[in-house]
């Protein structure tokens, strides 16, 4: 008598439920991988994209500079970030920013109601570094195509260093020279270039501006 085999339902349905759970395993990873592809080829597209767009804007030709960047010009042209007037040892380079500020004085900051109330403005580092500051901002706000950085720079920069420059000037302005070791001194007919030469070389520690240029205290 031939016996024949008879499997057990149970096993055999546990046997197809795993079955079932391989090929569903093997059917999600396939979808995964699918799905890898299709933003691995979006990814490719974006960044071809910004490859031609670099590759435009570095053949463009640069925009010509306009009548408020004489300030900040010598730094954007060298592309060495923004102006330092604290760690300037360049003679030529600071006298070019103490004459482009002079001008932008006169150009922009006054009649926009900006004052420098004191002629020895030049020999006060503080006061550079902050008209260096924000004539490298106006010309920034004025550069790009939203008007929002105009807003921030007439209602923000503006008062701010104005403020600020007007505290560090007072004293000065009040004693009608420019005040050193607590006395005031003459300073009229100082030119820019002289003290583009003395702050670059010297900083201001040895000899001092009243030193350097043999100032008359005022009596």
């Amino acid at each position: 008598m031939v016996r024949r085999y008879v499997p057990d339902p149970a096993a055999l349905a546990a046997a197809l439920a795993a079955r079932v759970d391989t090929l569903e395993r093997r059917l999600g990873k396939l979808e995964t991988v699918e799905a890898d592809v299709s933003a691995l080829g979006r990814g490719i597209s974006d960044l071809t994209g910004q490859v031609r767009a670099l590759a435009n804007s570095a053949t463009a030709p640069p925009p010509a500079p306009g009548p408020a960047t004489s300030a900040t010009a010598p730094a954007a042209a060298d592309d060495e970030g923004q102006p330092d007037w604290m760690r300037v040892t360049d003679r030529t380079q600071a006298a070019a920013w103490l004459t482009g500020l002079d001008a932008w004085i006169g150009d922009v900051l006054r009649p926009l109601g900006g004052r420098v109330t004191a002629a020895c403005w030049p020999l006060h580092p503080l006061v550079v570094v902050e008209l260096l500051a924000l004539a490298a901002e106006h010309d920034g706000a004025y550069a790009g195509a939203k008007t929002t950085p105009v807003s921030e720079w007439v209602a923000r920069w503006l008062p701010g260093a104005s403020a600020r420059i007007a505290r560090e000037l007072d004293r000065c302005t009040v004693e009608g020279g420019h005040v050193a070791n607590g006395r005031a001194y003459d300073v009229r007919g100082l030119g820019l270039h002289a003290i583009a030469a003395w702050w670059a070389d010297t900083h201001g520690r040895d000899p001092g501006c009243v030193e350097a240029f043999a100032l008359s205290p005022i009596p």
